[in-house]
């Protein structure tokens, strides 16, 4: 499929994608207008680390989808975060893991 208009938000992702210093991008806004769309279609599908949030779950709900999005994403045995600063640095380990075997 071909993303229709979004100008703004496509020039902000590639400004993102493009940028020499590591980014943290959250898209976050009403049900049903196509975030996760414009997401996977801009990128094609090539991330590090993708999850989605659930709508309507609460922060114990969040985490363990996080969670799980982790563990799959990193097909390894992974610590369970107990708080969003947890789940942010098991994210940063295993991202920092992920770039020195790639580059070796």
């Amino acid at each position: 499929m071909k993303i229709i208009g979004r100008e703004i938000e496509q020039a902000a992702l590639t400004q993102y994608y493009e940028s020499s210093i590591p980014e943290f991008l959250v898209v976050y806004g009403r049900r049903r207008v196509g975030k996760t769309f414009l997401i996977r279609e801009y990128f094609n599908g090539k991330f590090a680390f993708y999850t989605t949030g659930l709508a309507n779950g609460n922060k114990n709900e969040q985490l363990k989808a996080w969670n799980i999005a982790i563990k799959n994403s990193f097909r390894e045995p992974q610590r369970i975060a107990d708080n969003w600063l947890d789940a942010f640095e098991l994210l940063r380990t295993n991202l920092e893991k992920m770039k020195t075997t790639t580059s070796q």
